[in-house]
């Protein structure tokens, strides 16, 4: 087995998201998005279980993201924290819940399939739009429906775990809510693949002063939790295994 000694330094270069340097140990986070399985629901009364076990998952992800809300609004330098209202505000809707309660009644699917669908459809629609900055706020529906996702599957628990020490956050990606709800854990740094500095993980890093690198594009498949980290988030550099 190799030692840290041993392992190669590695450099990898990404978006400079928020300034700072922090030095650490990588954290692996996986925000539960796991593949979502299709079911068909038999008989209305099955549908409209269905649609009840939709609308309680929201239900749930609005009175999480308030309470992150709550928790933030005590911290100083916590600006943006107009982008969970945003969140909120799409989880209400109605075009969106409409959209997903017709799924699940007319075809027959089951609610974290019916919300997939509808994500996808968004999807769509902001992939046609020339604007760069509107066509990235697709990000805010994946989010949202990721929250809904994780309440569908009885996922409940922080961002994080307890940690004994600070640690480096790796992810593909981080929603708003998770980067600032990490803010009351210990973290030091961001490195993530996807992302970039007017994505809205990147302004909550920064008003959070976390040192973080964006649009690394495959740090997840390099990185493993626990090796050693350091972030240059003004220089938008990764450094693994550094001597």
């Amino acid at each position: 087995m190799q030692t840290q000694q041993e392992k190669r330094t590695a450099v990898f270069r990404g978006v400079a998201a928020s300034p700072g340097i922090a030095i650490g140990r990588a954290f692996h986070f996986d925000h539960l998005e796991s593949q979502v399985a299709l079911y068909k629901l038999s008989g209305k009364s099955h549908r409209s279980d269905e649609v009840k076990r939709f609308r309680s998952a929201v239900a749930a992800s609005i009175r999480q993201l308030r309470e992150i809300r709550r928790k933030l609004g005590r911290l100083k330098g916590m600006d943006p924290l107009y982008i969970l209202d945003v969140h909120i505000l799409l989880l209400k809707d109605r075009s969106f819940l409409n959209q997903v309660t017709s799924f699940i009644r007319t075809m027959g699917v089951n609610a974290e399939w019916a919300v997939r669908m509808a994500i996808d459809n968004y999807r769509q629609i902001f992939d046609r739009v020339e604007d760069e900055y509107i066509r990235g706020r697709f990000s805010d529906i994946q989010y949202a429906g990721q929250r809904i996702l994780r309440n569908l599957g009885g996922v409940h628990r922080g961002a994080l775990p307890d940690l004994a020490e600070g640690v480096i956050v790796i992810a593909s990606d981080l929603s708003p809510a998770d980067t600032a709800q990490m803010k009351i854990d210990r973290v030091q740094g961001f490195a993530i693949d996807m992302g970039g500095k007017t994505s809205h993980t990147a302004i909550v890093a920064r008003s959070l002063e976390i040192p973080s690198v964006l649009g690394l594009e495959k740090i997840t498949r390099i990185v493993k939790t626990n090796d050693d980290l350091i972030i240059d988030g003004s220089a938008g550099l990764v450094i693994v295994h550094p001597d």
